[in-house]
Order: structure tokens, then sequence, then C-alpha cells
């Protein structure tokens, strides 16, 4: 198992459970074969507690995830935030032989990360629970609201991966841009998106859904999941 590195160990996920940035990581965390302790930020409860002076000094932003590691380098424990910064320390300092994530041909690797930066700037922060408060705050239905960026970012997706699906994403090996689909179709179906009619996607879903890291990644599986 990848579960060490000669400079970093101990790493620690804040993650939420329906948190779709901490699912990404536990996706990328758990492909790669590495080893890590979950710890859980509830992002509603008491006001949320991503909003605690403690872990505001962790992430000023406030927002999970965050991967906390143990420098062996500087003898002491660092931090990072952010999802896509994030998966792509894990790849270059983690490496498995059997799961890149991202591909070796740059034109690929370049639109590999096409594909995951429409999800994480154009759909997912649109629809996130800052964002939805405030726009409740406004008399909008906040349902309405993430069905309708959610839908029209994955229609353009789907148009998208045409060029690069295989089986998965960007042919048949698992990348980033798969990591990052997941999460963002349970969210679809949470803001009652039709996501039927994106046959690409759906097709691509039914091929990782059952792989045994993504099933352990799923929301419902983390130790802070609420029925």
């Amino acid at each position: 198992m990848n579960s060490s590195n000669i400079r970093f160990s101990n790493l620690v996920l804040y993650s939420y459970w329906r948190s779709s940035c901490s699912w990404r990581c536990r996706l990328a965390l758990n492909l790669l074969k590495i080893q890590y302790e979950y710890k859980a930020i509830h992002l509603v409860k008491n006001g949320g507690e991503n909003h605690s002076e403690e872990f505001h000094k962790l992430n000023p932003a406030e927002k999970v995830p965050v991967l906390e590691l143990f420098d062996n380098q500087q003898n002491k424990k660092v931090y990072l935030n952010e999802s896509s910064a994030i998966i792509e320390f894990l790849i270059e300092n983690f490496k498995n032989e059997k799961v890149s994530l991202l591909p070796e041909d740059s034109f690929l690797k370049a639109k590999t990360r096409t594909l995951y930066n429409h999800i994480s700037c154009n759909i997912q922060p649109i629809q996130n629970l800052p964002v939805l408060n405030k726009v409740a705050e406004s008399n909008i239905n906040k349902v309405d609201w993430a069905n309708f960026w959610i839908n029209k970012g994955l229609e353009n997706f789907e148009e998208m991966v045409k060029e690069t699906k295989g089986k998965y994403c960007v042919g048949n090996d698992i990348t980033i841009a798969d990591i990052y689909l997941i999460p963002q179709l349970y969210n679809a179906r949470r803001f009652n998106v039709d996501v039927s009619k994106f046959s690409n996607l759906i097709e691509i879903e039914s091929n990782l859904k059952d792989l045994d890291e993504f099933i352990k990644a799923s929301p419902e599986n983390q130790p802070d999941a609420e029925k």
C-alpha cells in the first residue's frame, strides 16, 4: 500500500460527509492507496464547525477539505486546502504504479484538467452551501437556482466529454475528471436534475460506482454520515 512518503506522513483529512470537494479528496486518497485519518467538520451544526477559531487557523477560507500532513523535513504539521491543489499534491508526492489520475500525454493531461476545472469552476461553486444561503436571502428558490446551474453545467460537460470518453471520462484509465464527476452527479440528483438525459455521464458513472474505492468514499459510508 502506498501509505507512506519520505517527507510527508500522518495524513489527516478534515472532511464533511456530503461535501463534494471533500469527497473528491477521499476518492484520490483511496485510489492512490494512501492511508489517512478522517476528521469530521460539520458545516451546519452549531452555525458550522468550519467557522470556529480553531478551524480558521487551519484554513482562513473556513472551508473543507483541509489536508493535514506531518512534514518530516521541517518537523512540523503543515496544511493544504482546495481539492484540486490537494489532489495534484497527492499525485506528485504519493506516486502509485497502477493509478496515476493524470495522463502522461500532455494534451490528454490538459483535457483532463479542462474537464475537472469545468466542474470545480463553473458548476460546483454556484451551488455550494454559502451561495445557496445567500440566494435564499433574496427570496429566490435555492433548489431552482441549483437545478438551473447544475443542469446547464452538465449539459456542457456531456458535450465536452465526447472527445475524450472511453470507459471513463478520458480513455480507459480513471482520472481526476472522474473524481469530480461522481460527486457532481450526486449533487445533481439532490437538486432534482434529470441526469438520465446525460447518456455519456451515466455510462461513465455506471463503470465507476461499484469500484471499492468509490464505494468507500461515498457520503453514506463516512463516519459522520446522517440519514
